[in-house]
């Protein structure tokens, strides 16, 4: 999907919401309608600006933006039942390690999940606050779903002798993109071959988008 049908959609449901506010005012449900609506056009905004910090303000250390939090709740509380929903529902593992690196890629750990194998933690998410524990370095890097990643530096601190959890919401699109610009990046742990082949074969479901997938190529090719 474009970048432009994100917000496209957004803001043709924000409209339709204002709409029935309109139609039923001074009704406790069109308030309720005026709150969908601008949690919409603020997704809307975040896409077409291409500003993740829009969605919960995320901090460097996963510090969010309260104000952001409570606007935002409507699609933040659909974005979190979808991931306990595939959690629960799919066979897949929460997280896999790419080939034989120290790198590995997976959805958000729920609370009381044990990391405590891993010492860096990079979260790619701009929808999900912290709410796991882990003695682990912890690096955020807030990006939009389904579009070319906006942060993407990798931790100054990381070698190949760190064990290294990079996490989206489901461990798919932006994990599999920052781990393969991540694995360009760092020739010690470059694998022989097709970078982005070696991270399908270890977590068959982490298939970029179209814009992330250039994104990749145009940074392995910088390399």
């Amino acid at each position: 999907m474009s970048i432009l049908k994100y917000p496209a959609v957004f803001i043709l449901l924000a409209a339709m919401l204002a709409y029935r506010a309109v139609v039923f005012p001074q009704h406790i449900a069109s308030w309720m309608l005026v709150w969908l609506a601008a949690n919409l056009v603020v997704m809307a905004v975040a896409y077409i600006l291409h500003k993740p910090a829009l969605i919960l303000g995320k901090t460097e250390r996963g510090q969010i933006n309260r104000l952001l939090l409570v606007l935002n709740i409507p699609w933040l509380i659909l974005s979190w039942i979808t991931l306990w929903l595939q959690s629960k529902f799919t066979q897949e593992p929460p997280f896999n390690q790419i080939g034989d690196t120290n790198l590995y890629i997976g959805r958000c750990p729920f609370p009381g999940a044990d990391l405590s194998d891993f010492t860096i933690i990079i979260d790619l998410t701009a929808e999900f606050p912290v709410w796991y524990m882990s003695d682990a370095l912890y690096v955020c890097r807030p990006n939009l779903d389904g579009v070319a990643l906006i942060n993407h530096a990798p931790p100054c601190t990381i070698s190949e002798k760190d064990k290294v959890l990079i996490h989206c919401a489901q461990g798919h699109g932006r994990s599999a993109t920052y781990a393969a610009l991540l694995l360009g990046a760092i020739p010690s742990y470059a694998p022989p071959g097709n970078v982005l082949r070696l991270i399908r074969q270890s977590r068959p479901g982490a298939v970029p988008c179209r814009e992330q997938l250039r994104q990749i190529n145009d940074g392995l090719q910088s390399e």
